[in-house]
């Protein structure tokens, strides 16, 4: 949305609809737009697919899905301060067993959708928050899968890109890819609706436990890996388009047995995404492959992959900068591989993998990797965070065969002692999805916006004020960040990003006529994700000018030397920089100059930047002292011309004072200063903008008239300064400025434009 305002001067571009944020040049992976209208009224809104926290109290949430027992249950443990009570939880009775779960705010109300994958009940099913106690058991959709199959894992995106959620699923028996579309119901209490009527199936080879998403050839698009199936040695990637179909599909050789996780980071720190595939129990696989993107063949050859035996991973495996082998829970930049063990017959606990930070980067050795405390259990996934908030990383530990409760190992001893137990009854799968970016698991996340063109009046430097509306709960943040260009394709003529600050931002950032921003959303606690649903710039051109003065005229005597008090005055960028100078060519042999602050503390060098020195549209006063030589003659006289210059971008603004400095026998002391005029004012501008100079013993009084000679603005004065006598509810038009003082009375027009 673009509204240009000619009464106040300002040129407003807001984003708020969905579909003012769809138009975008690229956002975080985790990131999508969506209809959502919780602070404003109108739908438009930069969030994430993935929840962490079914009550909003900032603490993550964990599941268990029953595959053992004859009453089954799909259960969900709510996390607190005080860890996971097993009396803090919900039930959902299930009629057979297992399968994978995610959560989402799929109603747009704040709060936490549940959805599990079903598995062998061969129904997916919705469980819709009530904003109360979490996701009800009693309020349900349920979505039946093609041909009636076992949907063992879902995933939540917006794979189509059309603003809606939607519910992806891999069927293990046969082995379809699943997608049910969201879609508008128009109805504001719950506005996306999913049936099993609007649905697409893949029969190209579907996956198990587990779904990933994530932009692998960087075209905007989430492309999908499927972590392969039970009767093939090959995991699936399907890459996304503008279709709802998969424009190509790869058939990528997993670690040598039967397939089942999945996991994707940027593992060498190139930029493009990894991938590590892991093995069931079943037929004994004790082996995992990592897979390292190759932008220049585009692709993941073999060439470039390695091969790990952690033993059975049926649990799959996460990905977290661990720290490094000595135990130091510090990130070092190099992301790590947490390896979720299950063998029936060697019960291990997890073993972290720790990245060397160059080639093959990952091996097996003592040396390089780490057992985490001494749990024996056989896992079917495993969910990596820091529950406790205590800077340890700790691992939620989905027990499978057999086992009755799943457990929390807190960090950083991993020790069984120590753990939550929560009950189940042979867990299978639960929740999977790692918080943090997809590419280093840092927790941020960011939205560029499209190109916004300010027109050929805007080609310059200028201000800009940036107002938003957005939920940053608990500890989330939100930051901006702004750029500018000469065209519309963004190249290396380019500013940098500048944060925005206070509302601002520096007008070096933005001197050309097009602009972007960036919006950066920040979550230490996971739990609590940002949103942003409205964010208007109003940009101003910057209105310029520098001035130095009075000239004076000052008799010395020789090897003495006497001071000129000086004022400067800038108005503009308030990051610019200024420098003195002195016209040397004029000066005489043996004459010299310096600058002293106005307290006599310090001396100013000649040629440096006075950016700490000069405030924004205010006089600065200083010092010129000269020197006469100690051969100076009676009569002798030294013109002094100090010069200041300020360079802004294209924009540049000089201005010059002359000092004359006269010889005179010693005690025949006396100055002349030439006064700046008494009272100046822009005849045309869009702020009322005026200047004044009284004798040092004067005081003065300035009014201000509109044209029917109604007194506006009144100000007693003394000294000298610059003021602004308007406001933005101050009118265009015609008005006379009055300034009155004992030696006279001065009048002055001035034409205010907005």
């Amino acid at each position: 949305m673009l509204v240009l305002f000619l009464f106040t001067g300002a040129l407003e571009w807001t984003e708020t609809t969905a579909e003012d944020f769809i138009s975008n040049l690229g956002h975080d992976p985790m990131l999508y737009i969506s209809q959502r209208a919780n602070l404003e009224t109108v739908p438009g809104c930069v969030e994430f697919f993935a929840r962490f926290d079914v009550n909003n109290d900032g603490y993550y949430d964990v599941l268990a899905s029953d595959e053992g027992g004859t009453t089954r249950y799909l259960r969900l443990y709510k996390g607190s301060a005080s860890g996971f009570n097993p009396s803090d939880s919900i039930y959902y009775r299930i009629s057979s067993g297992g399968g994978g779960c995610d959560l989402a705010d799929l109603s747009l109300d704040g709060f936490a959708e549940l959805i599990h994958s079903g598995y062998s009940a061969r129904r997916i099913t919705i469980y819709w928050n009530d904003g109360i106690n979490g996701p009800n058991p009693n309020d349900t959709t349920v979505l039946t899968p093609p041909n009636n199959g076992d949907p063992e894992t879902v995933y939540i995106y917006d794979l189509d890109k059309d603003t809606y959620l939607d519910v992806l699923a891999a069927d293990a028996s046969s082995h379809q890819l699943i997608v049910f579309w969201g879609f508008p119901t128009g109805n504001p209490s719950r506005p996306v609706g999913y049936s099993s009527a609007i649905v697409s199936s893949f029969n190209q080879g579907g996956g198990e436990h587990n779904i990933e998403v994530g932009d692998i050839n960087k075209d905007g698009w989430g492309d999908i890996i499927a972590g392969g199936d039970n009767t093939s040695q090959y995991n699936h990637i399907y890459f996304w388009g503008p279709y709802r179909t998969p424009s190509a599909r790869w058939d990528i050789l997993g670690a040598g047995g039967s397939n089942h996780g999945t996991s994707m980071a940027d593992l060498n720190n190139d930029g493009w995404l990894d991938i590590v595939f892991t093995l069931s129990y079943a037929g004994g696989g004790q082996k995992a492959r990592v897979y390292f993107y190759d932008p220049e063949s585009e692709s993941y050859p073999s060439t470039k992959t390695i091969l790990l035996t952690p033993g059975s991973c049926y649990g799959g495996s996460a990905v977290w900068d661990w720290g490094d082998t000595k135990g130091n829970p510090f990130p070092d930049g190099n992301l790590d591989i947490i390896f979720f063990r299950a063998d029936p017959n060697n019960r291990r606990p997890p073993v972290v993998y720790y990245n060397q930070g160059e080639e093959p980067y990952f091996w097996d050795s003592d040396s390089t990797t780490k057992n985490l405390g001494n749990s024996n259990i056989v896992c079917s996934g495993g969910f990596v965070a820091d529950f406790n908030y205590d800077g340890w990383w700790d691992i939620y530990l989905n027990a499978y065969v057999n086992h009755k409760a799943s457990y929390i190992l807190y960090g950083p001893d991993y020790r069984m002692q120590d753990a939550d137990s929560v009950p189940v009854n042979a867990d299978h799968h639960g929740v999977f999805r790692e918080p943090g970016n997809i590419y280093n698991r840092n927790y941020t996340a960011w939205y560029d916006s499209d190109i916004f063109d300010c027109g050929e009046y805007y080609d310059g430097a200028k201000n800009v004020e940036v107002t938003y509306v957005a939920k940053k709960p608990g500890t989330s943040s939100m930051e901006f960040y702004m750029r500018s260009g000469p065209d519309s394709v963004i190249s290396s003529g380019w500013t940098d990003w500048s944060k925005v600050e206070n509302g601002q931002c520096d007008p070096q950032a933005l001197r050309w006529r097009y602009v972007q921003y960036r919006a950066e959303f920040c979550y230490p606690k996971p739990a609590y994700l940002p949103w942003l649903e409205y964010v208007k710039f109003a940009f101003r051109p910057l209105d310029f000018k520098l001035k130095l003065w009075p000239d004076s005229i000052k008799t010395i005597s020789a090897s003495n030397y006497t001071d000129y008090y000086l004022q400067l005055y800038y108005r503009g960028d308030e990051h610019d920089s200024f420098h003195l100078s002195v016209r040397e060519d004029i000066m005489k042999p043996g004459w010299r100059v310096e600058y002293w602050d106005t307290a006599y503390t310090d001396t100013i060098p000649r040629y440096i930047k006075m950016k700490p020195i000069i405030p924004n549209g205010d006089d600065t006063a200083f010092y010129a002292r000269i020197y006469a030589p100690a051969d100076a003659q009676v009569g002798d006289s030294n013109i002094t011309l100090i010069r200041v210059k300020t360079r802004y971008c294209s924009r540049e603004m000089r201005d010059s004072v002359m000092l004359i400095s006269k010889v005179v026998a010693p005690g025949v002391i006396d100055s002349r200063l030439v006064r700046p005029e008494a009272l100046t004012v822009e005849s045309f501008s869009s702020k009322g903008l005026l200047s004044y100079a009284l004798s040092p013993d004067e005081k003065g009084t300035i009014h201000v008239f509109d044209a029917s000679g109604r007194l506006l603005y009144e100000r007693d004065v003394t000294g000298s300064g610059t003021l602004e006598w308007s406001n933005p509810s101050t009118p265009s038009g015609l008005y006379f400025v009055r300034l009155e003082r004992p030696s006279g009375i001065v009048v002055k027009k001035a034409v205010l434009t907005k």
